[in-house]
């Protein structure tokens, strides 16, 4: 990172002004659509929160003089940092890797927090010692014929999930507890 000459910084939400927010909002909105997706949040969400959460909600910043370049949303309580979007305007080797985990690994270690959990998806977080976790989603499903399908789905995609989380526990970059 040193070498493409951005400057990396972290701001928190009681930092970032309306004018920042379109920035930070207009490259998360266009990750969404480089994927064909739609953004979950307007902009006015994400003033809403800085002013509401102060300083648990932070964005991993990489500026170009004085342009935002690239920015990581995360959000935090105590004890845990939690990473959540993403987006450029540029394309910089390692830069998504460096605002996205290493910045976020950093943080937690400068304010003493116990948890880094930076999102979902990404076998590529493996190499950096990210260890799969479970989650938990909650739906209700009011047409009957669907929700059997759904629970069906599920009891099939549990089970992959879970031995695709063994399988890949061996891929972590931590020696083996059982190895001698």
């Amino acid at each position: 990172m040193h070498e493409s000459g951005l400057r990396l910084s972290v701001l928190h939400g009681d930092e970032i002004d309306a004018a920042l927010w379109r920035v930070i909002h207009r490259q998360y909105r266009d990750t969404f659509a480089r994927y064909g997706n739609h953004p979950a949040f307007p902009l006015e969400f994400f003033i809403e929160a800085s002013a509401q959460l102060a300083r648990q909600l932070l964005v991993f910043v990489a500026f170009d003089g004085e342009q935002l370049v690239a920015s990581a949303i995360c959000y935090r309580d105590a004890t845990t940092l939690y990473g959540r979007h993403w987006g450029t305007e540029v394309d910089v080797p390692g830069l998504h890797f460096e605002l996205c985990y290493y910045q976020g690994i950093d943080y937690c270690i400068q304010h003493g927090l116990q948890r880094f959990e930076p999102g979902a998806q990404g076998e590529h977080k493996l190499a950096r010692g990210f260890e799969p976790v479970p989650t938990h989603s909650a739906y209700w499903i009011a047409n009957p014929g669907m929700q059997r399908a759904v629970e069906n789905f599920l009891a099939r995609e549990t089970e992959a999930m879970e031995d695709y989380a063994l399988e890949t526990a061996g891929h972590l970059p931590f020696k083996n507890k059982t190895a001698s």
